[in-house]
């Protein structure tokens, strides 16, 4: 699901230049942030400031840039305020609302420091030479030989002027019969895998399938990858115009045409599963992962309260009323021109109503930036008047509705309450909800179970799921 607190991740890497001569800051700089389990390379030059008449240099006035180590270009941020000194070694970015603070050695070799971004601390350490790059360890991701079949294949989009790409997985044997899953990914732009931190949840799970006699089909969203299209032009239905295309080339393919065909989507791919399902009444099952079972609306809103409660019930109230306003102006403006000068407005009145430390980890600029371009567009409006009401009462195939008691996007209480009252009143051929323990989002067994440990863990999807995946597919 999308959240407003991502963290904006600055990656670079590049070539190693002759360095100034020692007990000088001057040169480059390289360093390794570790950000939700996944090391990024930075490399900074820094060069004295110079006079603005005379050009001269100014004694113990310095400049920082951020370089992109593959061409040495600089990236479009400007880098103030720089404080660099024998004791200190400062810069921030403000466009980012980000700041390193470190302190030199005395040779100005090393720098040990600390990385601030919305509220967000991470160690972070410069030095002259670049650092070995670090493995990250993805013990599930599948690895050759493979005893199943798999191909890429080119999707026609049903609707719009563009193809889908993707990967046709199919188990070894195909002279019996076997269920197609079909794979949907959640929000944001992600490819065929859902590759998000290093690991890759669809790969793992058609893999799983695949062993156990079970054929899928994942595919990159639009505008992703291999794939055409515009991705920040569509909308919540329009997403789901696309897995309706995979869902008509699976049933014109002739190995698959005759088999039991569903829908796997984890998180909003769920939500366009069900409006899928609106339109078509040849989906025989759905797989939900972390999908919402209660409004688009409702999901938002306790999905940043979750996540702000983290930092303290302050925080979590005032953002969560934050999203409520926006969200009330959205659903009653008249035209989008209008809403945005009424978000603008609202924001910066509600900014002014936080604490010292709440504005810190939420700066106005990003704000004003950030939650109009994400709510304010088709999608925003159609996530947020999104109800599984709307859908459920006309689909009667089997479902399985799975999510994790540490779920902070798709609150697992209030979802699996949804659910349940939503199949009692419109019984489902089949339906069977389970919440795991101590599984996140990603459904992964976590420990802080936070967003930002994501990355850290090593296992990329619960066993426990995928066995209950296989279970529910084969229990016919």
């Amino acid at each position: 699901m999308k959240t407003i607190t991502a963290i904006f991740l600055l990656i670079s890497c590049g070539t190693l230049l002759a360095q100034e001569e020692t007990k000088s800051p001057l040169g480059y700089w390289y360093g390794q942030l570790e950000l939700m389990g996944t090391t990024h390379e930075l490399l900074l030059l820094v060069s004295p400031e110079f006079h603005a008449k005379n050009n001269k240099p100014l004694k113990n006035k310095y400049v920082v840039e951020l370089l992109n180590q593959e061409d040495s270009s600089s990236f479009p941020f400007k880098v103030q305020p720089v404080n660099i000194s024998a004791k200190q070694f400062e810069f921030g970015i403000k466009d980012l609302n980000l700041k390193y603070s470190g302190a030199p050695d005395s040779q100005f070799q090393r720098v040990e420091g600390t990385f601030e971004q919305s509220g967000f601390n991470a160690p972070l350490v410069f030095g002259r030479t670049r650092f070995a790059v670090k493995s990250i360890e993805r013990p599930q991701t599948p690895m050759p030989p493979f005893s199943y079949h798999h191909r890429e294949v080119v999707i026609p989009h049903i609707k719009e002027n563009f193809q889908l790409a993707g990967t046709l997985t199919l188990p070894a044997d195909t002279t019996k019969p076997f269920p197609v899953v079909i794979m949907a990914s959640g929000s944001g732009a992600q490819d065929r895998d859902e590759e998000i931190m290093g690991h890759r949840p669809f790969w793992v799970i058609a893999d799983y399938l695949a062993k156990n006699g079970i054929a899928s089909l994942r595919f990159d969203d639009r505008g992703v990858g291999k794939s055409g299209g515009v991705f920040s032009q569509a909308s919540l239905i329009g997403f789901s115009k696309d897995v309706e295309s995979v869902l008509e080339f699976v049933k014109n393919q002739p190995t698959l045409s005759d088999q039991e065909i569903g829908v796997l989507g984890h998180s909003e791919g769920a939500m366009h599963a069900w409006i899928l399902v609106n339109r078509r009444s040849d989906v025989d099952f759905i797989i939900s992962l972390a999908g919402p079972a209660i409004s688009g609306r409702k999901i938002i809103e306790q999905q940043q309260y979750d996540i702000a409660l983290l930092k303290s019930e302050s925080a979590a109230i005032w953002t969560r009323d934050l999203f409520r306003g926006v969200m009330d102006i959205i659903s009653n403006a008249a035209n989008s021109s209008t809403t945005q000068k009424d978000l603008d407005k609202f924001i910066k009145k509600h900014h002014k109503t936080a604490s010292k430390e709440i504005q810190d980890a939420n700066p106005l600029d990003l704000l004003l930036q950030r939650v109009p371009s994400m709510f304010n567009t088709s999608w925003g409006r159609e996530f947020i008047a999104w109800s599984p009401e709307n859908y459920l009462p006309n689909y009667q195939g089997r479902v399985l509705f799975i999510i994790g008691d540490r779920d902070l996007q798709v609150h697992p209480e209030l979802n699996i309450q949804g659910f349940q009252k939503l199949t009692e009143k419109y019984e489902p051929l089949q339906a069977k909800a389970i919440r795991f323990e101590n599984l996140n989002h990603l459904l992964q067994t976590c420990k802080k179970c936070s967003i930002e440990e994501y990355g850290e863990l090593v296992e990329t999807i619960s066993p426990l799921v995928l066995d209950e995946i296989v279970t529910f597919l084969q229990s016919k």
